[in-house]
């Protein structure tokens, strides 16, 4: 079992294990994550959502007068960063199996929300953006994520050597908004570029539709 430790209202995290149904394995879903951390009674969590594509999909809600889920169930995967409401600060215990190598993550044109999992390299929002950009075909200029105390994003920009905003440290449980303002892949076809420096795939087309 891992912990998400989650504050009152909008949370952006990513799972730095893999989240399983249990012990007969099988991908974790979005309403199984629910019915998981309200179980017992609990009004924890409402809702569960993420984005990709230049904008948010799914998102599975929880009704806590009926106790049921709603909205259309999403897998949830490391390598991806959630957007969870949380009702109350709280802790929700996940089924899991431990990482044993690097996560490579996809990225596309526009904004991609990420987590970043099993590199060597501990990064700085920085030194992600510089990494991305050895990368042939893409060019990131900004890092954004959202602490939950603040209630606003900070980001980070690095655009032409001119730096604008804080650096700040990546951590594996946060997910992080990663802008590529340059997408230029060698097939036309290619509509990601995988990162994974420390892994396997680094560099090559993450799929073509």
């Amino acid at each position: 079992m891992q912990t998400v430790n989650l504050k009152k209202g909008i949370n952006i995290i990513s799972f730095n294990y893999v989240p399983t149904l249990g012990e007969n394995g099988g991908t974790l879903t979005s309403d199984s994550f629910l019915k998981i951390s309200n179980s017992g009674g609990k009004n924890n969590i409402s809702s569960i959502s993420f984005f990709a594509g230049g904008q948010w999909n799914g998102g599975n809600t929880f009704d806590f007068e009926k106790r049921e889920t709603k909205g259309v169930p999403f897998d949830l995967v490391v390598g991806k960063g959630y957007v969870v409401v949380a009702n109350q600060d709280c802790t929700v215990y996940v089924p899991s199996y431990e990482l044993t190598s690097s996560v490579p993550i996809p990225f596309s044109s526009g904004w991609n929300l990420v987590g970043v999992h099993g590199q060597n390299e501990a990064y700085t929002a920085k030194t992600f953006i510089e990494s991305i950009n050895t990368i042939e075909g893409l060019k990131a200029n900004n890092v954004s994520w959202w602490p939950t105390s603040r209630g606003m994003y900070q980001g980070y920009q690095l655009q032409n050597g001119q730096e604008y905003g804080q650096d700040f440290p990546i951590s594996p449980l946060n997910g992080y908004f990663v802008r590529i303002a340059e997408f230029t892949p060698k097939e036309d076809t290619c509509k990601s570029i995988i990162w994974n420096p420390s892994g396997e795939m680094n560099g090559e087309c993450g799929s073509n539709n």
